[in-house]
């Protein structure tokens, strides 16, 4: 019974752990949030970007399409960054790219899943 209860209890997590996957990403050293979430093509939306070293500038972009680069007054672990979504997309989910240079060299990377939303 108790193998029966730990292995109902792990994929009652992990089914909830899967929508979480959308709207954020993280990798080592860097952390996205993105929202709305799911979002309208034509939408603006806000890119929170936490990084574990303060960064000199980010860089954020739709995979295949020409990135933005922000670069705060002084070294941050902390950037907001607002980016369009993509008009006239007959995808229902975008990849977004986020980039980090540190200030201590290093470069750190992260994306996140962005679901389209239909009107």
């Amino acid at each position: 019974m108790r193998v029966v209860a730990l292995l109902f209890l792990a994929l009652t997590s992990a089914a909830l752990a899967i929508p979480s996957a959308f709207g954020h990403g993280a990798s080592r050293g860097l952390h996205i949030h993105v929202t709305p979430d799911p979002a309208l093509p034509g939408e603006t939306l806000t890119v929170t970007i936490d990084s574990i070293e303060p960064v000199s500038h980010v860089t954020i972009g739709w995979v295949d399409a020409e990135p933005l680069t922000e670069k705060p007054e002084e070294p941050t672990r902390h950037v907001q960054v607002t980016i369009e979504m993509p008009k006239g997309i007959r995808k229902s989910i975008l990849n977004l790219q986020a980039e980090a240079r540190t200030t201590t060299g290093k470069t750190v990377r992260a994306s996140a899943l962005i679901r389209i939303r239909k009107e």
